[in-house]
């Protein structure tokens, strides 16, 4: 717009000192023509922030869906600047060039930013791709944990990854190792957690036969867990056998001595406490489950001459007692006088 005004000083027509009715004229051209640019310059930073920045504009769009957006948007704007250009009716040529001036750097720097975003919107996306093929090596090792093959396969495609991001991003070879050494400490480490998860000795295998790919960190949050799981596994197989047995408490007891190692002869004799426990309530529900059948059959029965056949004197005395009460005040007085609950 400046640039107008200067052209119209070069001109001379101010030289006579008077202002003509055609310099008036003139001077309201040329002042429509520097509105109409300005115009045309707000319309374009409009646009650019209603649509590039609106909510479902240019720059919300992410990874991989930015590709080649830009091209797109940066179409429909220059068609939209072609049809305002038009409308507008500039006076002469030289507003023209400068609308068209204006025009190309705002449309030069609109698309700069938005390539640069564009770019690295893919980048990401890219960077994504490969985290989550290599992940996906990973979680598909551990799934498969107790197929080896599948294992080794998967460690295989996330190194593969690995070669192949690092030859895009041109990484040196110090960098490079190092990704490999993160990865596979990693791998192995999902690996032997998800064995201790299901209680499983290989746990305990894996982890010595890859322990030194692991790194220290990690290291250490294994070592103590394996022990553990280690101890817990080796005492609960022992005492498990050794329960079957069914030896006497001092038999028993002369078995345990035989065990060296502290933590595993504490385990030993939890586990067999919780398995006497646990046989003593399957016992318990078993005799109840047989003394409710008992009263069932003997209830079921209305000829109170022969009800004494029908008591199972397998189960306990008190349950015996109980039942010959019950026959005893049945064939008195053809009914029991007792409580609900009894």
């Amino acid at each position: 717009m400046q640039n107008i005004k200067e052209k119209d000083r070069s001109s001379g027509l101010l030289s006579t000192g008077k202002n003509t009715e055609d310099e008036h004229k003139a001077e309201m051209v040329r002042n429509a023509d520097e509105v109409k640019i300005l115009e045309l310059s707000n319309f374009i930073d409009e646009w650019e922030e209603t649509v590039l920045f609106s909510q479902n504009g240019f720059y919300s769009f992410k990874g991989k869906e930015a590709e080649n957006k830009s091209r797109e948007f940066i179409e429909e704007l220059e068609k939209l600047i072609n049809t305002k250009t038009d409308e507008e009716n500039f006076s002469d040529d030289y507003a023209k060039q400068i609308a068209l001036d204006i025009k190309n750097k705002k449309i030069k720097a609109i698309a700069d930013k938005m390539s640069v975003y564009e770019q690295q919107e893919l980048l990401n996306w890219q960077k994504n791709v490969y985290s989550e093929a290599i992940a996906s090596s990973v979680n598909r090792a551990v799934l498969y944990k107790n197929d080896a093959e599948i294992a080794a396969n998967s460690l295989n495609n996330g190194l593969t990854v690995i070669s192949s991001l690092a030859e895009q991003e041109k990484w040196n070879k110090k960098t490079f190792d190092q990704k490999i050494k993160e990865y596979k400490s990693e791998f192995y480490y999902s690996l032997v957690k998800a064995f201790m998860s299901d209680r499983d000795i290989n746990a305990c295998i894996y982890y010595q036969q890859y322990r030194e790919y692991i790194n220290t960190e990690d290291k250490d949050k294994l070592e103590q867990a394996i022990y553990k799981l280690k101890v817990n596994i080796i005492a609960y197989n022992w005492a498990k056998e050794v329960f079957s047995y069914k030896l006497s408490e001092a038999e028993c007891e002369t078995e345990i001595k035989k065990i060296k190692n502290e933590d595993i002869e504490k385990e030993v004799k939890q586990n067999l406490k919780a398995l006497s426990e646990k046989e003593e309530r399957e016992k318990l529900q078993k005799e109840i489950q047989a003394e409710e059948k008992n009263w069932q059959e003997i209830i079921s029965v209305n000829n109170s001459d022969n009800l004494g056949l029908y008591i199972d004197y397998t189960l306990s005395e008190q349950h015996i007692k109980a039942v010959k009460h019950y026959i005893e005040q049945f064939r008195k007085n053809g009914f029991i006088q007792t409580d609900k609950t009894k």
